[in-house]
């Protein structure tokens, strides 16, 4: 049983606990449950770390090399670096919310329709391209806005809960999307996880991630900040020794991680592992 002491302990002084003093649950940790459900099955599990089990399944079918499957996925991450520009743009106009719950079916939609893929390679290419760009709200970016929002002193756990549905998603969603190819077929397999990203997670969002009070008059209004807090422009941050070590760092970790990740099962079935 829940003590006095333990409840008082949740809320805590700077008003960033699980429960409000009104014994309901901060909006901002729900905000922070739907985008770890949201980037679970977004496009980084769904794209990127689920690509591998669809490399040997497209090659017996329609006799693709594995290097020509291979372009599908630097394609992707093509596209990542391009909508992550134009959803930092569009999700500072629009608002993390508006913009999430638009691409989400959008999302979903094109990674379903790979379903009626046919024997053009060509066709396959354009399909990733256009699944990626239509995820344009749902790259971890949005969900990190719409979460940061609510939060202050709590902000590096709640955005580092937020982004372990893109682990949870890494480790689940290759283990599905396998199990499906194995039993029905890499077709059924996009069109599962593009309903799974359509309708688990937009009823999540719409009902949990709240627009947060930085959305709607400055970092002052948000539970636990006390004054707004200021930093540098894009122009000056560029300038800077730590903004050019982030962005090297972050080029490096995405690059080899891709790598890794996107080649890693066919690796393992040359060397005689099954699928499952």
């Amino acid at each position: 049983m829940e003590t006095t002491s333990d409840s008082s302990s949740i809320k805590d002084a700077g008003g960033e606990g699980v429960l409000l003093a009104d014994g309901s649950v901060h909006p901002g940790w729900k905000t922070t449950f739907a985008s770890t459900v949201g980037m679970m099955l977004g496009p980084s599990p769904i794209l990127l770390f689920s690509f591998g089990t669809f490399v040997a399944p497209l090659n017996k079918e329609f006799g693709w090399s594995v290097a020509s499957i291979s372009i599908g996925a630097m394609l992707i991450t093509l596209m990542l670096v391009v909508c992550s520009v134009i959803q930092g743009w569009a999700v500072d106009r629009f608002g993390p919310r508006r913009l999430i719950l638009t691409s989400i079916p959008c999302f979903g939609l094109a990674v379903a329709a790979m379903y009626w893929m046919t024997s053009s390679i060509v066709l396959f290419y354009v399909a990733l391209v256009l699944a990626s760009f239509c995820a344009v709200g749902v790259w971890p970016i949005a969900y990190n806005k719409a979460i940061a929002g609510w939060f202050d002193r709590r902000l590096g756990l709640s955005l580092g809960l937020g982004n372990a549905g893109v682990g949870f998603g890494a480790a689940l969603l290759p283990a599905l999307s396998s199990y499906i190819i194995a039993q029905h077929g890499w077709r059924s397999a996009y069109l599962v996880l593009g309903i799974l990203a359509v309708v688990v997670v937009w009823p999540v969002v719409f009902a949990l991630l709240k627009k947060a009070p930085t959305d709607l008059g400055g970092a002052k209004a948000r539970p636990g900040a006390s004054q707004a807090e200021s930093g540098l422009t894009f122009s000056e941050a560029r300038k800077t020794r730590s903004f050019v070590l982030v962005l090297v760092g972050f080029l490096l970790l995405g690059l080899i991680s891709s790598s890794m990740v996107i080649h890693q099962i066919a690796i393992q079935a040359d060397l005689g592992m099954t699928l499952a």
